[in-house]
């Protein structure tokens, strides 16, 4: 149990960290959505929490704040807990291109951001395939 508790904390550390949400484009095969952090140890702390969860799924809850901000509720299978982020950068205008989207071959995954020279560039882990139970997607100031 005491394990189990360790990771979870590891898990909710990780989401404090969560600095971009890289959703997949309409060829991806299979689709992944990162979560994306500057932090590679917090990454790899999340990697560690969510490889327990093969064949379950979180479900993801987001919200609209404008074009390229969303907020993030992550529920977490087995409980009723959800793990909360706001403000959370995305792509400018992928939201809506990923909601017309076909989403059933969605997982979830974590990725690792970092600067260089002034250039972003985006390490995702390719190994990691967490399903995704649901995705819900709210409007700002509709309540989930």
């Amino acid at each position: 149990m005491r394990e189990k508790e360790e990771k979870k904390k590891f898990f909710v550390d990780f989401i404090r960290f969560i600095n971009v949400i890289e959703f997949p484009n309409e060829n991806d095969n299979p689709k992944r959505i990162h979560l994306l952090s500057l932090e590679e140890q917090k990454a790899m702390s999340g990697v560690y929490y969510l490889q327990d969860y093969q064949g379950e799924g979180f479900s993801l809850i987001i919200e609209d704040v404008d074009d390229d901000t969303v907020n993030l509720k992550i529920h977490e299978p087995y409980t009723d807990d959800f793990f909360e982020k706001d403000n959370i950068v995305v792509r400018k205008g992928i939201l809506d291109k990923y909601k017309k989207s076909d989403r059933s071959n969605t997982y979830l995954s974590i990725g690792v951001m970092e600067y260089n020279n002034g250039d972003i560039k985006i390490r995702p882990n390719k190994n990691l395939q967490v399903p995704l139970k649901s995705i819900s997607f709210y409007e700002k100031g509709e309540k989930a």
